[in-house]
């Protein structure tokens, strides 16, 4: 599953990248209800690490600790100056 984040204007910083990543994980229900169709569960917590820089096509890695504590993985793909796609790494593992 792809989703896709930007922010309208220029991200002046990689961390800028991580924060707005992180915000949008959180807060994003598009992405909550592609996760998790018919239930109140959602993303609680992101966590990302800052990409190495700001280039067209760089990765950074997300966690992310969803209403039930489950953890989940994102990788954050950079696609242009202000926008990147969100990607499902891994998924909790159910019990």
């Amino acid at each position: 599953m792809v989703l896709s984040g930007s922010l309208v204007g220029c991200f002046t910083t990689a961390a800028d990248f991580q924060n707005d990543a992180e915000d949008f994980i959180e807060q994003n229900d598009e992405l909550r209800a592609a996760l998790f169709p018919d239930s109140d569960a959602a993303l609680t917590t992101a966590t990302c690490a800052e990409p190495p820089n700001q280039d067209e096509g760089t990765t950074f890695p997300c966690t992310a600790t969803d209403t039930t504590g489950a953890t989940w993985e994102f990788e954050i793909v950079i696609t242009g100056s202000s926008e990147y796609e969100v990607n499902v790494a891994r998924r909790p593992v159910e019990s």
